[in-house]
């Protein structure tokens, strides 16, 4: 099972919150999670609390590197628990930490560094290039959610995210967002209440919005031609007077 399955299955066991402990390819830890066990809930609740913590170190250092020796051990204890949980999902490594889709999906949201082995998260201004680039081509902010059954896309992920800090700031909580990133996606028209619109209708606007182009240009170049004709023509006239006065 690769990683992608194991975290579909994990994430289909979460929402059903099934009782039965036939947990088909699941370990005990993992059956625990769906289970709502109350030492399970116990630990859910301290990594949250783990969580919030990593969450105030990457507003304050900019990245979730916690070192043993120059920052909090603890801490730093954890991030690497959670690396190695990550590393255990594609069967070649083993360890007896756990994690669930959802908290890969809370650590992705601070832009956490999964090891050498997995891409680099492209930073803040690289995501807000794209999402520049997609207001110039459809005209909004509002990238369109998934089809069903299909992860989001990166971009999705990341508006999600500024939704979410910018609720932290208007709460007057600590943000991961700088009032200079929250005037820039302002200006850029960003919908900070928007909701991800579907992509049928997104894909219908880009072929509304390409043909309509289309037509201007068309239009455009007709005219540009006829006008070419015409002057051609009053050269070609002015010319056969000019003969016929010598």
């Amino acid at each position: 099972m690769n990683q992608q399955e194991r975290q579909q299955q994990l994430l289909r066991q979460t929402q059903q919150g099934n009782s039965n402990k036939n947990h088909d390819g699941l370990s005990d830890d993992e059956v625990q999670i769906v289970d709502g066990n109350p030492h399970t809930a116990r630990t859910k609740e301290n990594w949250n609390l783990m969580f919030k913590e990593l969450r105030k170190y990457r507003i304050k250092n900019g990245h979730c590197k916690a070192s043993r020796t120059k920052d909090d051990p603890k801490l730093a204890q954890w991030v690497k628990r959670q690396r190695e949980a990550h590393a255990t999902l594609d069967g070649t490594t083993h360890c007896n930490c756990k994690i669930t889709p959802e908290q890969i999906i809370k650590l992705d949201s601070l832009s956490f560094w999964w090891g050498i082995k997995h891409p680099t998260q492209p930073s803040w201004h690289e995501s807000y290039e794209q999402l520049k680039k997609y207001q110039q081509s459809i005209g909004n902010c509002n990238v369109p959610m998934n089809k069903p059954g299909e992860s989001p896309t990166p971009l999705t992920k990341w508006v999600s995210y500024q939704r979410s800090e910018f609720k932290y700031y208007t709460k007057g909580r600590e943000s991961l967002l700088t009032i200079k990133q929250i005037d820039k996606l302002t200006k850029l028209g960003f919908d900070w209440n928007g909701k991800l619109v579907d992509q049928t209708q997104t894909l219908k606007k880009q072929h509304k919005l390409k043909t309509q182009t289309n037509a201007v240009n068309n239009t455009i170049s007709a005219t540009q031609t006829k006008t070419t004709v015409v002057k051609n023509a009053a050269t070609s006239q002015k010319k056969d007077h000019e003969s016929v006065e010598l």
